[in-house]
């Protein structure tokens, strides 16, 4: 029988496994025992949750360094003997912001199915209770770290969504978060449309969509916090 490799979810907050995942995506898991990780002790902590005996399985890093792919070859190694593998993030769904793709784009290469399970992801939980189009958008991961760069991208995606009714959507490392919202407020126009939304998923989750100028009278702290950002008309 051909491998299967399965996209597993991780939680976007801690104490939230009940809330976001479905109860049994721990049976359809408990099998395998080869997973490429972006952090062996984030992947123990939810293996455990799931109950795997965490003696018996074995991490292979997604990260590739100076051309070394040999963890994945190892993984499709075990693949090859006809063993599931499993892709965990540290938090949401790999592949998506995260990485993995090279891993699942070799596994169809080899013809191996790939299974994503269902799990939080904060991009499409934010899109979806953004109220902006989500019939069109464009994920763009991280914006130019340098100011001048990045108001110049803002600039260019805002102009964007005038025309085609596009949302935009970026992530910044949330320490940063606060520089890159001075940054679209003072940038942006003031009848486009911002929507923050932190820590999703958490008790603390915040999802707000208002106009700039709106924003302008709004106290907003996002130091720390993740949070995902999307722009529209």
């Amino acid at each position: 029988m051909s491998a299967k490799v399965y996209l597993i979810p991780n939680v976007l907050a801690e104490n939230t496994h009940a809330a976001v995942f479905p109860a049994t995506l721990g049976e359809r898991i408990q099998h395998i025992r080869h997973f490429a990780v972006e952090d062996p002790k984030s992947a123990r902590a939810l293996l455990k949750h799931w109950g795997l005996p965490l003696q018996e399985l074995e991490f292979y890093s997604m990260h590739v360094k100076k051309g070394d792919i040999s963890d994945i070859m190892d993984l499709m190694a075990v693949c090859a003997r006809g063993e599931d593998i499993g892709i965990l993030s540290d938090a949401g769904l790999p592949a998506i912001a995260d990485p993995g793709e090279n891993i699942v784009l070799l596994a169809h290469k080899k013809g191996y199915q790939v299974v994503p399970l269902v799990g939080p992801g904060s991009i499409f939980l934010a899109l979806a209770a953004s109220g902006l189009n989500g019939e069109k958008f464009m994920f763009h991961g991280y914006l130019p770290k340098g100011e001048g760069d990045r108001i110049k991208e803002l600039k260019r995606l805002e102009s964007d969504s005038e025309k085609f009714g596009t949302t935009h959507i970026f992530i910044e490392t949330p320490y940063r978060n606060n520089a890159l919202w001075k940054n679209l407020l003072q940038t942006l126009k003031p009848a486009t449309r911002i929507c923050i939304a932190s820590l999703v998923t958490a008790a603390e989750e915040f999802i707000s969509t208002k106009e700039v100028h709106e924003w302008k009278k709004t106290a907003v702290n996002l130091d720390n916090k993740p949070t995902v950002f999307l722009v529209g008309s």
